[in-house]
């Protein structure tokens, strides 16, 4: 196979599971693989802004209901910070604690079918947003300074390139505040990393197969940890910083994997990280064999114990789809939200330490992007597509 078509079907994949980015990265610790929308609409109502739904969650005002892409990130206040695209134009929206405050800060040539980014707030809960305008084929920064938007092109692809660099961007803040990027250069796949010195951008290649994806976290002495899905072989990579170089261990060596949800550090630095296995049905392919739905997904969680990886599957109610977020609260205990293929349905679950506690919250787009994160007191906060294209934000109710 050439090295054209390779690429060719590379980029078919990415337009399969990732018609319309969005990614979630609001702790330094945390980082999850885009979310999106696409197609799927159910019938469903939504409830009234600021009363309890479904699985004892508080729903505020919607954001809007023409958002093909966002990211989130959650301050020390339990305020939830959303950049998204809409209308050809890329906007921040912050809730005030009573309405959403949204301010505009770039813009398209025309209408993008992707629009990944990656939001991170630091100790002003000031935003810095890593995002990928695909009609400059670059990879953009933007900051809030507390007065105004500063904003910068970190890498672009020009001359013979004709797709853009920057996609699914996982942004993180070090101990100085200096933004660091993991990215992908959709022409080529290579997976890239980025970060500014206070004077330039220092850019270079981690991994230089055809990757889907690499979401980045820092550990405690402020050292960059990626995880990255290698496209041709299907497999799960990981790469620390060590202070002097990058150390690479293979997680799980070929398999069908389709992507990573996350990457958290936990509590001990040992990196956790969840990820997509594909699960083919054979008799529902044969049924389907002019077009449809044939493949499931399966949550698969690997963790570092110091010596070795142990892999385990992730037990969740029904049928899992291409798009969901997890993390872990403060006893390293997963917590995961997702949507049930066979009802739409957007689901909750933790790990109680002894067994899995589900809530069933209400409709919602089956490829339609899911986003968490957990406050400091450990309640959930979801962003999601209800039923109706609305994004909505949820949390947990306080009493619970």
């Amino acid at each position: 196979m050439t090295e054209a078509n390779v690429r060719n079907k590379f980029v078919c994949l990415l337009a399969l599971l990732f018609p319309a980015g969005a990614c979630f990265a609001g702790q330094s610790k945390y980082s999850s693989l885009p979310g999106f929308i696409a197609g799927e609409v159910i019938a469903g109502s939504s409830s009234p802004a600021g009363v309890t739904v479904d699985g004892d969650f508080i729903q505020h005002e919607k954001l809007s209901d023409d958002v093909q892409a966002y990211s989130f990130a959650l301050d020390k206040n339990g305020l939830a910070h959303i950049f998204y695209y809409s209308g050809h134009e890329f906007k921040y929206a912050k809730w005030t604690g009573l309405s959403w405050s949204t301010q505009t800060i770039d813009s398209t040539d025309g209408f993008v079918p992707n629009a990944p980014s990656s939001i991170a707030l630091d100790e002003n809960n000031y935003p810095h947003i890593a995002y990928c305008n695909e009609t400059q084929f670059a990879l953009k920064y933007a900051r809030w300074t507390g007065i105004s938007w500063s904003t910068a092109t970190v890498e672009r692809n020009e001359g013979s390139y004709t797709l853009a660099t920057g996609f699914y961007p996982s942004i993180g803040l070090d101990k100085n505040n200096n933004p660091h990027i993991t990215y992908l250069d959709e022409q080529t796949g290579r997976l890239r990393y980025a970060k500014w010195t206070g004077k330039t951008w220092a850019i270079s290649t981690v991994n230089s197969d055809q990757n889907i994806n690499g979401p980045m976290a820092f550990d405690d002495k402020g050292y960059p940890h990626i995880s990255y899905c290698v496209y041709e072989r299907k497999a799960i990579g990981y790469a620390k910083w060590t202070g002097v170089s990058w150390s690479t261990k293979t997680v799980e060596p070929d398999g069908d994997v389709t992507g990573i949800v996350s990457l958290i550090i936990g509590k001990n630095g040992y990196p956790h990280i969840f990820y997509y296995e594909v699960i083919k049905d054979p008799v529902i392919e044969l049924a389907n064999t002019g077009g449809g739905q044939w493949a499931f997904y399966k949550l698969k969680h690997a963790k570092w114990n110091g010596k070795a990886w142990k892999i385990e599957d992730v037990p969740l109610n029904g049928h899992l789809s291409p798009h969901c977020s997890a993390t872990l609260d403060k006893n390293d205990y997963p917590h995961i939200a997702y949507v049930n293929r066979e009802n739409n349905i957007l689901t909750y679950a933790k790990w109680t330490g002894k067994t899995w506690e589900t809530s069933v919250i209400g409709p919602a787009i089956g490829r339609g992007a899911v986003s968490l994160a957990l406050d400091g007191k450990g309640a959930a906060h979801i962003v999601y597509y209800s039923g109706n294209e609305e994004l909505l934000w949820i949390h947990k109710s306080k009493n619970q």
